[in-house]
């Protein structure tokens, strides 16, 4: 008998036998083969065309789903069946002659619903009147909580996303957030007259504007503004400026290698440039009354940009593939204005970063300028949203990257970026004409649909990309469709790149052609409060939150102080906090004149400034003798006489009185010049003491000037208070006098920004009071047990009864002196942070509090340095923190 692994053997060999057997041929016709299969071909096709069953797309579903509109109305299908109910529509159209070649009869349109969108027009318009709207503002109103601020509608934080879900978006993907409430001011004139006006209102120890990075347009950079010549108080906010890039920056920088150096520059200063400032709209009015009033002295010519331009902020490690997926660059007008082969055109540059991992690797405020298609033309969109929009997924595009053969890597250009890409800023979006015929060019959105399904390659179909404009017997001008955008890298606070990302400028009227396709592209849209979360993750002060110095930050806390009141009287009595038990007098928002122990209702006089030397006033007293006499002489004997300069001398005005009358009437016409113009600067004057706007930039009204009286330390003056080394530049014009011996020193009236961090556990709440540490804290840090879990401690105040609350400033000051355990700041902004795994925040102390709890910790040498605590409003514990000033 056979066993089974020898059936299985001649099962395996008979197979063998079979394949041994086939031989395949050498050589196929088709035209045969096909003959012979031309029968089951037929087959399987008239399989496929010919319907089995009569039945239509809405009865494929089960009877519990169908609805009797699904028989003409396409939306009430589910999405699959959408594209073949539609078809079948279309089909019984055609071969419906009954009904004139139509399914269903159209249905009449009624008046009413033809004005709906008029009436929807001027409902809207008549919403803007006290608050302004975005561009993106329905948009934003279907998805965001809104919030009415700074004279905007502003998207305050979005629905259904959590704080951990935006932090992973920042982090690892892409967030979007709109910041075009920003106003953008144009400022044009002599480049040597607008960089000595900057020099007078921002810090004479931070970066200039004049610096050469800056100065040939390729990078933005920040300043802070103060109010003319006082320094470093009256801080009124920070500010974004980029000069305008000139063409022939090229060949001045090759110019200035040769031997004539100085007449270059000096040529360089005399030419005419333009600057744009990126301001704060709480502080708008404070810039326009100090912009106005020097534009006169500096021939200066001062435009508001407002709705001109729209800025986008993209802040990931996503954010530079996401722009790659929706940016399609014009190579036509490449073409054309490659001229210069030794410099690259930012179209080239574009097309090299294409494989570029994140933004960060690139320099500090690089500035690319870029002539780019309509991106809702070549976006990705989710097919629901094509299908009820009756376009498609995605267009038939080829992305042609550029032909022109550079050897020159990544890395190469990011190392010689300021010697190849000199050229890459050069945009239209400087030009007003340009400007705004690129926002009068744009298509509505149907037009848009209809042309994605029947495009198939940009740069070979230019009329799909040309629109004719003009009505009414104008002549027809050829635009193109193709607008000109402006990207501007920003950097993150942190060594890891966070918070880096781009800043995407497009010109007015294309915000949301551009903000759909990001977002369909993949970034998250966040809102005001979002973006401040990243700033803090960061370290870096939001305004005007974190700047108590300025005006801003005064109505700032005034409106949010109201809310939170009305909040607090909301609440029934048994269920509300005490603060007075937890010796919390100012819950809502923080008191500094408290913290720097002055009078609340003081205000600096600037009037009358202290010059820095006796000799210099010696000299001005000598001089205003001089000019009185001169004029007292002049009024006495010449009439006709009435204003002359003030710098002429006594023998020059006694030769004018022994002159004779004719002379007098030769010279009445420059005397009459002399004193109109001295009429208009009186007048000037006289409105600018007044505090009146002249409506540069908007509706003005009056401004208040006073500045708070008290001032914050930055940058270089902020170090020089814990190393004596950094001696930074003061300007003393003010009648709180810098001595040159006592810059070093800190001041009463100054305050520090720091950074806190729990030394354990907890987390810093905005409005937390900061205690300073007492012997005893400090010797339990000698104990390294102790150290290593440094337990929160209750905070010891003098008993309060309803009869010694401190009511009054006097009171106050009292109650401060008898405190053991005296506060020396406030936290403004805390949080548990998601970067570095530990609560963290940002706070003002005392200069002269934390100099000499700086002082305190090298003199008795423990460690950590600014070791502190914090006090919750809510609670009467301390918990430990570490300060660390933030220049």
């Amino acid at each position: 008998m056979m066993d089974n692994n020898d059936r299985n053997e001649k099962y395996i060999d008979s197979n063998d036998m079979k394949k041994k057997d086939f031989i395949a041929p050498a050589s196929l016709s088709v035209l045969s083969y096909v003959n012979s299969r031309k029968s089951e071909i037929n087959e399987f096709l008239k399989a496929i065309t010919t319907k089995k069953s009569n039945t239509r797309a809405f009865q494929s579903l089960p009877r519990y789903l169908r609805r009797r509109t699904m028989s003409h109305n396409v939306y009430r299908l589910p999405v699959h069946l959408r594209k073949r109910a539609q078809n079948e529509i279309e089909k019984s159209a055609q071969t419906n002659k009954s009904e004139g070649g139509k399914l269903l009869r159209e249905k009449t349109v009624v008046r009413k619903a033809k004005r709906r969108p008029a009436y929807l027009l001027r409902d809207y318009e008549r919403r803007q009147n006290t608050f302004k709207w975005l561009e993106t503002h329905i948009w934003h109103a279907k998805r965001m909580k809104m919030l009415n601020i700074w004279g905007h509608k502003i998207a305050k934080s979005i629905n259904g996303k959590g704080v951990r879900s935006t932090f992973r978006a920042s982090s690892h993907l892409c967030t979007l957030y709109d910041c075009s409430y920003y106003q953008c001011i144009e400022i044009s004139g002599l480049e040597s007259t607008i960089i000595d006006f900057f020099s007078t209102i921002t810090d004479p120890n931070s970066i200039p504007i004049s610096n050469k990075s800056y100065l040939a347009g390729s990078r933005e950079g920040t300043i802070d503004i103060y109010y003319i010549d006082r320094f470093p108080f009256h801080f009124i906010c920070p500010a974004k400026f980029l000069w305008k890039q000139n063409n022939n920056n090229n060949n001045n920088n090759n110019n200035n290698n040769n031997n004539n150096n100085n007449n270059n520059n000096n040529n360089n200063n005399n030419n005419e440039r333009k600057i744009w400032i990126w301001v704060h709209p709480a502080a708008l009015n404070e810039i326009t009354y100090i912009f106005e009033k020097s534009a006169n002295q500096y021939k200066l010519i001062i435009n508001n940009l407002e709705q001109q331009l729209q800025r986008f902020e993209l802040t990931g490690s996503k954010s530079h593939s996401i722009l790659n997926s929706i940016l399609y660059l014009n190579q036509q007008q490449q073409q054309q204005n490659n001229e210069n082969k030794d410099q690259l055109e930012s179209e080239q540059v574009w097309s090299l970063l294409n494989t570029l991992r994140t933004p960060a690797t690139l320099p500090r405020g690089t500035v690319i300028s870029l002539r780019v298609h309509d991106p809702r033309l070549v976006c990705r969109i989710p097919e629901e949203v094509a299908l009820q929009v009756r376009s498609i997924a995605k267009p038939n595009i080829n992305k042609d990257q550029d032909t022109t053969k550079i050897h020159h890597s990544i890395n190469q250009i990011i190392v010689n970026w300021n010697s190849i890409c000199k050229q890459v800023a050069v945009s239209d979006l400087w030009d007003q004409e340009k400007r705004s015929s690129m926002s009068k060019n744009i298509e509505p959105n149907h037009k848009v649909n209809e042309r994605r399904k029947k495009i198939k390659d940009l740069n070979n179909q230019k009329n799909t990309f040309i629109n004719k404009v003009g009505s009414s017997g104008d002549n027809d001008q050829i635009i193109p469709s193709t607008p000109t955008i402006m990207l501007i890298q920003r950097d993150g606070g942190l060594t890891r790149g966070y918070g880096s990302g781009w800043d995407i400028i497009v010109p007015g009227g294309w915000g949301l052609a551009f903000w759909v396709p990001l977002i369909y592209a993949g970034a998250w849209s966040i809102g005001l409060e979002d973006r401040d979360r990243m700033l803090l993750e960061q370290g870096l002060p939001s305004f005007p939150r974190d700047y108590p110095d300025s005006k801003s930050s005064d109505t700032y806390y005034d409106m949010t102080t109201v809310s939170l009141e009305q909040k607090f009287k909301r609440t029934p009595p048994s269920k509300r906090i005490n603060y007075l038990k937890n010796s919390v007098f100012f819950p809502f928002r923080p008191c500094w004149s408290w913290i720097l122990k002055y009078n609340k209702n003081e205000i600096l006089n600037f009037s009358q400034s202290l010059p820095s030397s006796q000799e210099q006033n010696n000299n001005n007293n000598n001089n205003n003798n001089n000019n009185n006499n001169n004029n007292n002489n002049n009024n006495n004997n010449n009439n006709n006489n009435n204003n002359n300069n003030n710098n002429n001398n006594n023998n020059n005005n006694n030769n004018n009185n022994n002159n004779n009358n004719n002379n007098n009437n030769n010279n009445n016409n420059n005397n009459n010049n002399n004193t109109n113009t001295n009429k208009k600067s009186n007048q000037d004057q006289e409105e600018h003491k007044s505090k009146k706007l002249k409506n540069i930039i908007g509706t003005g009204g009056e401004i208040i000037l006073s500045p708070q009286p008290f001032f914050v330390y930055r940058g270089k003056l902020a170090l020089s208070l814990l190393d004596p080394s950094n001696y930074p530049i003061m300007k003393n014009n003010i009648n709180i006098p810098f001595n040159q011996e006592t810059i070093n020193v800190a001041n009463d009236r100054g305050l520090v920004r720091v950074s806190i961090k729990m030394f354990n556990r907890g987390k810093p709440v905005p409005n937390s009071l900061i205690y300073e540490p007492l012997e005893s804290d400090i010797q339990l840090l000698a104990n390294k047990y102790y150290k290593r879990d440094y337990k929160p401690i209750e905070l010891i105040t003098p008993k309060l009864t309803k009869k010694n609350i401190p009511t009054t400033t006097e009171q106050l000051y009292k109650f401060y002196n008898e405190m053991t355990r005296k506060p020396i700041g406030y936290v403004t902004n805390g949080e548990q942070s998601l970067v570095r795994g530990f609560g963290s925040g940002v706070g003002f102390c005392s200069a002269v509090d934390f100099v000499r709890l700086h002082n305190l910790s090298t003199e008795k040498n423990y460690s950590p340095k600014g070791f502190a605590f914090i006090q919750n409003p809510k609670s009467k514990t301390l918990y430990p923190i570490i300060l660390t000033i933030q220049p």
